[in-house]
C-alpha cells in the first residue's frame, strides 16, 4: 500500500520511478566520455566546460540525496524545483555541445568516418578474373585507418565461389544464390595507410560485381553507404545524432517532471499499479471458491464489491494506458486500494480460520498426499510445461453470469452446470442445450511472434441427435475490433477452428482438446480442422488481418438437439522450458549426435548417402532418428545432409541432401545431420571430415593469426575446471581445410570468433556445444589484461564457405577471435567428449 501512495505523493522519488532515473543517469554517463572526446577534436573549449560542469553538478546533487537516488529498495524525497533545474541544466548543456559538434562536422568534411572506401560499378559491373589466384585478381589500392572492418562487395551470380582478398591473404569466398545479386560481408583488419583490395575466382565460373564498401569499426549498411564520402557520411551522423539527442533529451525531461509531480500517474508508476491490480484479479476467483466451499458470506461480500469499485475507479483513471500521464486525486486513489486491501485481509483471516479447524496437510503422510501445485499424476515433462504457461485468458465457468459474457449466435440456450464432481477448474461448467454457437466477448491481443496454447475440456451427452458435432478454436478481429474469419471476411462463421472442426464426441464422456497456433498467414488462414493436428510442431497460422482472438465454441452442430458441457476453456502464452518449446534451428542448444551417422557410396551410376540409425542427446532426453539413404547424387560432390522434424519427434525421417549450405536454416524445424563427400566414380566409401577449428583471419592472441600459426607457438588455453586460462604450445602441423561452412558467434560484449559451424564449445561445467547451436550458452572469453569472464553467446551468424585452421592444444581448448584482445574459448582440433 506504501508504494501505491508513494507513486501518488508530491516530491518523492518512488523506487519504479528510480529505474528511469539510473537509466537517464547511465546514459549520460556512459556518453560522456565519447561526446568530450569528440570536443576536444573539434576544439570546443566553452561548450565542453558547461557540458561536463553541468554533469559534475547533478551527479553531486544527486550524490546528496538519501535515501540514495538509486537505491530501489526505498523512496527519496526531493524538491521537484531543484530536481527539475539540475536534469534541465545537464541536458540544455549537452545539446548547446552536440549541436556545435554536428556543425563543425558540417563545416569541415574532413572528419573521420567509418567509410575508408566505396567504388561502384553499376549498373553494368565488372566480370571477374576466372582460373587465377590473388595475384591475377582485380585489384583496388586505398588508404585507410588501422583497425577491425569489413569488406562488403556486391556481386552477381556468385555461386561458382568467387575470392574476396586484402593485403596479399584471402579473406572469404562469395557463395550465393544462382544469378542472383546479393552483398557479401566479411570481417578483415586494416592496415594503417596504403591497403589492396583483390576480386577473382579459382574456378571458370563467371560472374560479376558492381559495388566494393569498406568500413571500420562496424559493418554499416553498404548500400546506404555505397556512393557517399566518408566527410559526407561523419556530417550525416553527427548532425543525426544532434537531432536525435534534442528529441531523447525533451522526452527525458518530461519524463523526470512527472516523477517528481504531486499527483502524476507516471507509465512507470503505472506499471507497479497494474501489476498489483492484476495479482488482485489472479488471486481473486481463488479466493472467492475458497470463501464459498467454507460458507463464509459476509467477508466475501465485502471483498468482492471492494474489488469491483477498484476496478471501476481504475477504469475512469487511464491505468491500462501506459504511454501517457495521468492526473489523479491521491486521496481517492489511495483509500480504493485500501479498502481492497483490507477487504482482502479479513477474508482471508476467516478463511484461515475455518481450515485450520479441519486438517493440516503438514500433519498427513502416505503416497496419497496432494502435491503443492496441484500437479499429482503429471509427468516431470507435464509438470515443466505447466510452469512454462503464462495464462491470458480463462474461463471456468464459476460466475452464474457467465452468459453475459459470451454471446450467442444460435437458438439454443445456456446454463449453469453445478455438480462440482465433474469438473476440473472451478466450480461448474456451461450447459449448452441444443444449437448454441458462443463467442466470448474478450478481445485477446494476438502477438504473431509467440507461441499459444489453447485447450478445452468438453462432454458431449449421449441423449439427444447422434449426428451432432462441433467446431471450437479461435475467432479472429482485425486492428479495428471487426470480425475477421479465415478469409478475412467480417463474419462469425468460417473461423479458426484450431481445436477441432466437425467433431463428433457423443456419448465419449469428457474429452480434452488442445492446440497451438503461432503468427499470421500472408493470407488465408493455414491450420488443419483434424483434432490434434495443431501440434506444437505444427501450430496453427491466423488469417494475414487477426490482431485480437477470442474463444469460439459452435455446439451440437447443425440445429441440433442435445447436451454439451464445457467445463473450461484457457489460452496461455507457451515460454521457454526445453528444447521441445523451441523450433529446431535453436532447440539445437546442448544437442550432439551421439554417434556417427554418414558415409557415402559409390552406387552404380550415381553416388549414394546412407545414414545410420543414430540419436542425438538433448538437454530433454534422447531422441533416436531412424536410417535412410539419399540416391541418385553426384560423384565427387560435397553435400549438406539435413531432415524436417517438427516437434523433434525424431523415428522415421526423410533425408534430404543439397549443395547449398543456405537450405540447411530454411526451415524452422529443420537438423542438419552433417557434411560429407561422396566418392569419385569407380572409387570407395567416404566419411565426414571432422572439419573442427577456427577460420582464416582468426587471432589466437596478439601478432599470430591462425594461418600463421605453427608448432611449437605459444597460445592461450583453458581446460574444463580451470578458473584462469594458461599459455600451451600448439602440438604437430597446422592443416588447412578449405570452403567450410562457417558461423560468427558474438556473446555479450561483443568479443566475436568466426570457426566451423561443428566446432565444438564447452560452457564452464564441461557441457559440450556445437558452435551453430549454442546461442545462449555461457563461454569463457578472454578480455586482453583482464581475468577469464563467462558471457552469454548473443547470436549465431552465418559467416559463409572459409577456410579452416586445424590447431591442436593436447586436449584443451584456446582462445580466438576476430579481435586478438577480445578471443573466445574454443575447441582445439581434437573433439573433446563431454
Amino acid at each position: 500500500m506504501a508504494d501505491l501512495d508513494n507513486i501518488a505523493a508530491d516530491g518523492v522519488l518512488h523506487q519504479n520511478e528510480k529505474l528511469i532515473v539510473i537509466c537517464e543517469y547511465a546514459q549520460l554517463q556512459a556518453e560522456q566520455a565519447g561526446i568530450e572526446a569528440q570536443a576536444d577534436g573539434a576544439g570546443l573549449v566553452i561548450e565542453k566546460g558547461n557540458y561536463s560542469g553541468n554533469l559534475a553538478a547533478l551527479a553531486s546533487y544527486l550524490g546528496g540525496l538519501s535515501p540514495t537516488w538509486n537505491d530501489t529498495a526505498a523512496s527519496t524525497s526531493i524538491s521537484r524545483t531543484i530536481w527539475n533545474a539540475n536534469w534541465e541544466a545537464a541536458y540544455s548543456a549537452r545539446q548547446v555541445l552536440l549541436n556545435a559538434i554536428a556543425q563543425q562536422a558540417r563545416d569541415a568534411g574532413m572528419v573521420g568516418a567509418t567509410l575508408q572506401f566505396q567504388w561502384e560499378g553499376r549498373p553494368t559491373g565488372l566480370i571477374w578474373p576466372t582460373n587465377t589466384n590473388y595475384a591475377g585478381g582485380t585489384k583496388y589500392s586505398f588508404n585507410a585507418i588501422a583497425g577491425r572492418g569489413f569488406i562488403h562487395v556486391l556481386a552477381y551470380d556468385a555461386e561458382g565461389g568467387p575470392r574476396v582478398g586484402l593485403n596479399g591473404v584471402q579473406v572469404g569466398v562469395m557463395s550465393g544464390p544462382n544469378e542472383g545479386t546479393q552483398w557479401y560481408s566479411f570481417p578483415v583488419t586494416l592496415q594503417a595507410g596504403a591497403n589492396e583490395i583483390s576480386i577473382w575466382s579459382n574456378a571458370a565460373d563467371g560472374g560479376s560485381y558492381g559495388g566494393i564498401v569498406v568500413t571500420l569499426g562496424g559493418s554499416g549498411d553498404p548500400e546506404a553507404l555505397l556512393g557517399v564520402s566518408a566527410a559526407d557520411a561523419k556530417a550525416e551522423a553527427a548532425a543525426n545524432a544532434a537531432a536525435e539527442a534534442q528529441t531523447d533529451a525533451a522526452a527525458a525531461l518530461l519524463d523526470l517532471s512527472n516523477i517528481a509531480a504531486d499527483g502524476k500517474l507516471h507509465p512507470t508508476e503505472k506499471l507497479t499499479a497494474v501489476r498489483e491490480y492484476n495479482q488482485i484479479l489472479a488471486e481473486q476467483g481463488d479466493i472467492e471458491g475458497q470463501a464459498n466451499s467454507y460458507g463464509i458470506t459476509t467477508e466475501k461480500t465485502n471483498y468482492s464489491g471492494a474489488i469491483t469499485a477498484l476496478s471501476s475507479y481504475l477504469s475512469g483513471a487511464g491505468l491500462g494506458n501506459t504511454s501517457t500521464v495521468t492526473s489523479i486525486d491521491r486521496i481517492t486513489w489511495k483509500a480504493k486500494w485500501q479498502a481492497v486491501y483490507s477487504a482482502r485481509q479479513k477474508v482471508l483471516i476467516k478463511i484461515d480460520q475455518i481450515a485450520g479447524a479441519r486438517a493440516d496437510w503438514e500433519e498427513i503422510y502416505g503416497t496419497n498426499k496432494p502435491e503443492d501445485g496441484a500437479t499429482v499424476g503429471a509427468t516431470a515433462q507435464e509438470r515443466a510445461q505447466i510452469r512454462s504457461m503464462r495464462n491470458t485468458f480463462l474461463e471456468d465457468f464459476s460466475d452464474s453470469n457467465y452468459p453475459q459474457y459470451w454471446e450467442n449466435y444460435a437458438a439454443g440456450t445456456q446454463a449453469l452446470y453445478t455438480d462440482s464432481s465433474q469438473v476440473k477448474i472451478g466450480g461448474s461448467a456451461a450447459r449448452l442445450v441444443d444449437s448454441v454457437t458462443m463467442l466470448h466477448q474478450e478481445k485477446i491481443p494476438f502477438d504473431p511472434s509467440k507461441l499459444y496454447r489453447l485447450e478445452a475440456r468438453v462432454y458431449v451427452y449421449s441423449n439427444g441427435d447422434a449426428d451432432r458435432t462441433m467446431y471450437a478454436g479461435v475467432a479472429g478481429y482485425d486492428g479495428a475490433g471487426k470480425l475477421c474469419n479465415t478469409t478475412g471476411v467480417e463474419n462469425v462463421s468460417s473461423q479458426h477452428y484450431i481445436l477441432g472442426a466437425g467433431l463428433n464426441l457423443v456419448g465419449q464422456y469428457w474429452q480434452t482438446l488442445v492446440a497451438y497456433v503461432k503468427g499470421n498467414t500472408s493470407g488465408n488462414a493455414d491450420y488443419s480442422g483434424a483434432r490434434g493436428a495443431n501440434h506444437i510442431g505444427n501450430p496453427a497460422k491466423l488469417q494475414n488481418k487477426v490482431r485480437f482472438i477470442t474463444p469460439i465454441f459452435y455446439c451440437n452442430y447443425p440445429t441440433k438437439t442435445g447436451v454439451t458441457l464445457i467445463d473450461y476453456v484457457k489460452i496461455d502464452v507457451v515460454e521457454v522450458q526445453d528444447q521441445r518449446n523451441l523450433p529446431m534451428i535453436q532447440s539445437g542448444i546442448a544437442s550432439l549426435p551421439t554417434s556417427s551417422a554418414l558415409s557415402a557410396s559409390d552406387d552404380g551410376s550415381t553416388a549414394k548417402i546412407t545414414i545410420a540409425a543414430h540419436s542425438v542427446q538433448f538437454g530433454f532426453g534422447t531422441v533416436n532418428y531412424n536410417s535412410g539413404s539419399i540416391t541418385g547424387l553426384s560423384f565427387n560432390t560435397k553435400y549438406y545432409v539435413y531432415c524436417d522434424d517438427p516437434g523433434t519427434q525424431g523415428g522415421a525421417v526423410t533425408y534430404y541432401a543439397t549443395t547449398n549450405i543456405y537450405q540447411l536454416a530454411a526451415s524452422t524445424w529443420r537438423r542438419g545431420i552433417g557434411t560429407i563427400t561422396t566418392p569419385s566414380n569407380g572409387g570407395g566409401t567416404t566419411v565426414p571430415r571432422d572439419p573442427w577449428c577456427v577460420a582464416v583471419g582468426s587471432w589466437l592472441r596478439e601478432g599470430l593469426l591462425a594461418e600463421n600459426c605453427e608448432s611449437g607457438d605459444l597460445i592461450d588455453c583453458w581446460d574444463t575446471g580451470d578458473e584462469e586460462t594458461h599459455r600451451s604450445s600448439i602440438i604437430g602441423a597446422v592443416d588447412a581445410e578449405p570452403e567450410i561452412p562457417c558461423v560468427l558467434l558474438t556473446t555479450t560484449s561483443g568479443a566475436q570468433v568466426i570457426c566451423s559451424r561443428e566446432t565444438p564449445v564447452t560452457d564452464r561445467a564441461g557441457q559440450v556445444y556445437e558452435v551453430q547451436y549454442c546461442e545462449g550458452v555461457e563461454l569463457g572469453v578472454l578480455h586482453e589484461e583482464e581475468p577469464l569472464t563467462w558471457e552469454r553467446v548473443e547470436r549465431v551468424e552465418c559467416a559463409g564457405l572459409r577456410t579452416v585452421y586445424k590447431v591442436s592444444v593436447g586436449g584443451k581448448s584456446y582462445a580466438a577471435g576476430v579481435d586478438p584482445q577480445h578471443r573466445i574459448i574454443t575447441h582445439n582440433g581434437v573433439h573433446k567428449s563431454d
